[in-house]
């Protein structure tokens, strides 16, 4: 599937974040429509507590929540024009829960996700409840960039997380655009763990992926009793310097609470580079 489309959730509180950069670097490299959604989240305060609200206050938050959705679409709307990219912002005025199904119906009409981990200390409005509806609900894959930043490169050498399951098949297919662009793609198997793959683990998406014109490196890593998964995982990316991660995004959303699978948590809560995910 090719990248045409891309929907990019802006911050308000991070301007001059990277994910800008990524998401200019992925529009240019696949020519595709870029596309800057800010979610303008009003304050969540009910019905009986506005009326002991001072309406100079509200009104400032209010002004506050224009004033920063508006700079942010300025620095969209600079940075895609001085690289020739076509691209539109939609400013989109939303009340709490009404945020993640407005953003879900827009997510489902594009080819890809784009956004920046939550910064825990300084807290976009509902960044994790969006995450969470792009990942599960969208059915679209979703780029992820580190809330401390990333300098690049971009899609040099990748990382390919497999287990032979739905969702890395997913992330996978997903993720081939970007694939045929790396020099050096690495996929990774931990402890042989894959399903319905006879034979050699990964000689099967080694194949698929060489059909589509990229070709990988299949690494078999085992985790020792002290370091799981994902550190294993991480371990590798940062030992072999890739800048990617493409994997399955694994777990469930159930009234608003994002339940992850082990490794899928562990890896967007200490990757310091872009991961592509997929559910």
């Amino acid at each position: 599937m090719a990248i045409k489309d891309i929907l990019t959730l802006l911050d308000t509180r991070h301007i001059d974040s990277s994910v800008l950069d990524i998401a200019a670097a992925v529009a240019n490299k696949t020519s595709a429509h870029l596309t800057g959604y800010i979610p303008m989240v009003e304050p969540a305060i009910n019905a009986i507590a506005e009326m002991q609200i001072p309406d100079d206050y509200l009104k400032s938050v209010r002004q506050d929540t224009e004033a920063r959705s508006e700079k942010a679409a300025r620095k969209f709307n600079e940075r895609t024009e001085q690289e020739g990219i076509a691209s539109e912002t939609r400013m989109v005025p939303v009340h709490g829960a009404q945020a993640v199904e407005n953003f879900t119906l827009h997510a489902r009409l594009t080819d890809l996700v784009i956004t920046r981990q939550d910064d825990p200390d300084n807290p976009e409005p509902m960044r994790n409840e969006l995450i969470e509806a792009a990942m599960f609900e969208s059915s679209r894959p979703l780029l992820l960039t580190p809330y401390g930043g990333y300098s690049g490169p971009y899609f040099k050498k990748v990382m390919v997380g497999w287990d032979g399951g739905r969702a890395a098949a997913r992330a996978v297919r997903a993720a081939l655009p970007i694939l045929a662009l790396a020099g050096d793609v690495h996929v990774v198997i931990i402890n042989n763990a894959t399903k319905n793959d006879p034979g050699m683990p990964g000689a099967d998406i080694a194949t698929y992926l060489s059909r589509h014109d990229v070709h990988v490196t299949i690494k078999n890593l085992q985790t020792d009793k002290n370091i799981g998964v994902a550190d294993t995982m991480l371990n590798y990316a940062a030992d072999q310097n890739m800048d990617t991660i493409v994997m399955g995004a694994y777990g469930h959303s159930r009234l608003r609470e994002l339940i992850l699978g082990g490794a899928t948590r562990s890896i967007l809560s200490a990757t310091t580079i872009p991961v592509v995910m997929a559910h």
